[in-house]
This record gives structure tokens, sequence and C-alpha cells, in this order.
């Protein structure tokens, strides 16, 4: 028997017994497979969100700081960057992270835990509150962008499937129906050893498909203020999650870098082929 039918076997959830080799060597490791899949059964694992009746100014400084640091460790994994307070004295072309505290004429200020800085730039996708990094020299103490950088989707992230259909709805209809009873409702969907994650999340307004994938671009879900009731940071977009629903009364999807892209108030998908399948 070969490592790499061990291997299969393992990763399925099959424990390589000697009456299981002779019965692979007999009728094929298929047999053994597709016996695995019908005994496996769905589970649901969520996140535990612990929101707070009221928020102090001191959470409010502990979230937004968990949100900085937060998405800066998605972007050092695709560059290198120095402090904002020593970029203001380079001479050369410098990469910082910071979040936007405010927008300005010719571009924004970034700031970081060390100091801010004018960045000099057109693009229009940004807002307070966001975390980038910012590539270019320093003129005079401001910051020319020459790139923006968002954490993004990893090109690397690859869609999981599962042989099952499940449904995302408000209300419970069978045990293979998903209810949210949190915002945003993070969920891993278990079938033997495998398993998708889902992510939830219920917007104050309807958004679009170009909305749903700047949140995903810039890996956060971005809430107004009010609706921040927690000090760890839920709203950041980590792990990348398989499946992303957006609960809005329209109904649309699309696939963004590998993730699976749903809105409505009730959804059916075959989570083995990312299929939607209309109710």
């Amino acid at each position: 028997m070969n490592q790499e039918t061990v291997k299969k076997l393992i990763e399925n959830g099959v424990l390589p017994t000697q009456d299981i080799l002779k019965k692979i060597e007999k009728h094929g490791i298929e047999s053994v497979l597709k016996k695995n899949k019908k005994r496996a059964e769905m589970s649901i694992e969520k996140r535990a969100i612990n929101a707070l009746e009221s928020l102090t100014p001191k959470d409010f400084f502990q979230y937004y700081t968990n949100k900085y640091e937060g998405i800066k460790s998605l972007l050092l994994k695709k560059m290198s960057a120095i402090s904002i307070n020593q970029a203001k004295n380079s001479f050369l072309p410098v990469s910082v992270i910071g979040m936007v505290q405010e927008k300005t004429p010719s571009g924004f200020i970034l700031e970081d835990p060390t100091g801010r800085i004018e960045v000099i730039s057109q693009e229009d996708s940004i807002k307070p509150d966001d975390v980038l990094g910012v590539t270019g020299p320093v003129r005079e103490q401001k910051l020319f962008a020459e790139k923006i950088i968002w954490p993004d989707i990893p090109l690397t992230h690859k869609t999981k499937n599962i042989p099952i259909t499940i449904t995302l709805s408000l209300e419970k209809k069978d045990k293979n129906t998903i209810v949210p009873d949190t915002n945003p409702f993070w969920c891993d969907i278990w079938y033997g050893n495998e398993k998708i994650t889902l992510l939830a999340y219920k917007p104050e307004n309807e958004i679009e498909k170009q909305d749903a994938f700047e949140l995903l671009k810039k890996r956060h879900l971005s809430p107004e203020r009010n609706r921040i009731t927690f000090v760890e940071d839920y709203f950041l977009i980590e792990p990348v999650p398989d499946v992303f629903w957006i609960i809005t009364q329209k109904e649309w999807s699309a696939i963004y870098k590998g993730v699976t892209v749903v809105s409505g108030e009730k959804v059916k998908i075959n989570l083995e082929n990312m299929e939607i399948i209309k109710i």
C-alpha cells in the first residue's frame, strides 16, 4: 500500500487498518471513501462573540488598537514597513502602515502608534478608520503615495468544498439550516474532517457587489461607530471565509478571489460546487 493511499484515507477520517487495506486492494479506495462519506454528518462550530451593553472611551481605544494590529499583521505578510516617525526623516522611498484619521483635499492623514503623516494621494476608495499600507517618497514631511497596499484576500486562497447542501436563513427550517444569532456571525461547517468557514453579516444599509468586494479587499466589515459593542475586533475578516453571506433583501451572488459571496434573506447553497439553488 503506497503512502499516497494511506494519506488520502487519513485525510478522509478513515483509519488504515488491515481490513480496510484488504478491501481497497479488492474493490479500490473509492469503495471505502464513499461508505465513509455516507456516515459523515454536518456539525456547526460557532465563534463566541461577547458583546457589551456599553463601551467606555477606553474600550473604544482598545477596539481600534485591536483593529489596527489585526490588519497590520495581514499587511506585514505582503510588505515590509517602518514606523511613521522614522519615515518622516527618510531621504529614501519608504513603506508604512497606519490607520486613516481623516481625509484632506490632497489625500489623507495616516497615523500609527509613533505619529502621523499627511499622505498625498488621489485614491478615492479610502475612508476614515481604514488600515492600509503606503509606499512612496517623503518630501517636506509629506508622503507621496506611489502605491496603496490593502490586506485583501491572498492569491493563495483556495475554495473548499464539502458534499452537502445548506440553507442560510433567518428562521430555522431543518438540521441543515444555519441561522445567525450574532452580527457578525462566524461559524465553521464541519463534514467529517473537512470544514468550510462562513461569515454572515447584516449591514445597516443595502450593499451592492462592489461594496462587498471592497469589504473583502480591506479585510474588515467597517461598521458605523454605534454598531461597535465589543472590544475584540470581530469585524476583522480573518480567517478568510469560504462563504460570505450578506443579509439584505436584494438577492445576488458572486465570486471574489475564491470567496463565494451571496446576498439575500434566505439562500440555499450546494457546498460541493458552491452552486446557488433557487428556493
